[in-house]
């Protein structure tokens, strides 16, 4: 019986793109792999969210120590900074979501992140990339001394909720809506001024943002008189997000620096109009049922969402249909079977 530990660590922050990501991992993968595979899960304390198929690898110093210097056949790391290895010689996989640093960070933090990521891709057997655009990232980068990268789209899923009902803050509103962590790189505030443009809409962002980007967000709000048009709510449930999903006129997402980008494909797997940023893997994930922001100015930016819902509205069904198509290429049954297929390759020739 082959025996598999998986690092879940980042469920311990459900409201990040990682800790989604290593929750519906987990979730996929206790579903398909062979029932001849021996499942161990690095979980966070009192993570509930880790299906029973898994044998839990506590996470406290002890058993950084001890758990992890047991024998395993296989070792997977699902992100690039993992604080927990295997014993030397164990194969190990490392996933890479993205090197986003290289534009956030300068100096010495940047080399420092480079640093280690560098160290990271030295310990490793194998090397997967979430997107084609990660994988350049990487091939220019780091030295990669002679392995390949392996690119395995995430997995994307949104929880149907057919009893959801409108917040209580949008009851009858029309309303454009966004997502993500408040920090610098999620660009939410190129959207504001483009909101004087849309009368009879507000904004809605979702998210943690009690961030010091959360706080400049919240002054410019005032600043720009512009509180009765925008809304943060901070975090939300999976409930209250099918619901914003569903029923916004577009989902807008301005983001600089994105290794994949989970909220465009959740919003067109629900029918939402998709406009986003050209910048980092989002082209390369919303493809031709997207548009662009391609220019900061409002006016632009305003013009390609009204161009945007003037053309689904000549034919709705055939957007609706276009959306749900693409959205079907990030599956995660098909995101599984690729990291199923790479475990059975290595565990063969191990």
């Amino acid at each position: 019986m082959s025996k598999i530990s998986l690092d879940f660590y980042k469920i311990k922050n459900m409201n990040s793109g990682l800790g989604q990501f290593s929750w519906r991992f987990s979730e996929a993968l206790a579903q398909h792999a062979p029932n001849e595979w021996s499942l161990f899960g690095i979980i966070p304390p009192d993570s509930k969210k880790i299906a029973s198929r898994y044998q839990p690898i506590k996470t406290n110093l002890l058993n950084r120590i001890f758990e992890n210097s047991k024998e395993f056949d296989l070792w997977h790391s699902l992100h690039q900074f993992p604080a927990h290895f295997p014993k030397k010689g164990t194969t190990h996989i490392l996933t890479v979501h993205d090197l986003n640093f290289l534009t956030e960070k300068t100096g010495r933090k940047k080399i420092r992140y480079l640093n280690q990521v560098q160290k990271n891709v030295d310990n490793a057997s194998v090397i997967t990339a979430i997107s084609n655009f990660t994988k350049s990232q990487i091939e220019e980068n780091v030295n990669l001394k002679g392995k390949e990268v392996t690119v395995i789209y995430n997995g994307v899923q949104v929880d149907t909720f057919i009893d959801s009902t409108p917040p209580d803050y949008l009851s009858g509103l029309d309303y454009f809506f966004s997502i993500g962590i408040f920090n610098e790189k999620k660009n939410f505030h190129a959207l504001f001024d483009l909101m004087h443009q849309f009368a009879d809409k507000k904004l809605v962002i979702a998210g943690v943002n009690t961030t010091a980007y959360g706080a400049k967000l919240k002054e410019l709000i005032v600043k720009k008189g512009l509180t009765d048009k925008i809304i943060l709510v901070g975090p939300v449930s999976e409930k209250d997000k099918y619901w914003l999903y569903k029923n916004c006129t577009a989902f807008l997402f301005p983001s600089l620096a994105e290794g994949f980008g989970l909220p465009v494909i959740e919003a067109m797997q629900l029918g939402a109009p998709v406009i986003t940023s050209d910048c980092g893997s989002l082209k390369e994930v919303g493809g031709n049922v997207a548009s662009y922001f391609t220019d900061w100015n409002s006016e632009c930016m305003a013009q390609v969402i009204q161009e945007k819902l003037d053309k689904i509205e000549i034919d709705p069904h055939s957007f609706r249909e276009n959306s749900r198509m693409h959205a079907e290429q990030f599956s995660w049954s098909r995101s599984i079977k690729g990291y199923i297929d790479l475990y059975e390759r290595l565990l063969s020739s191990s």
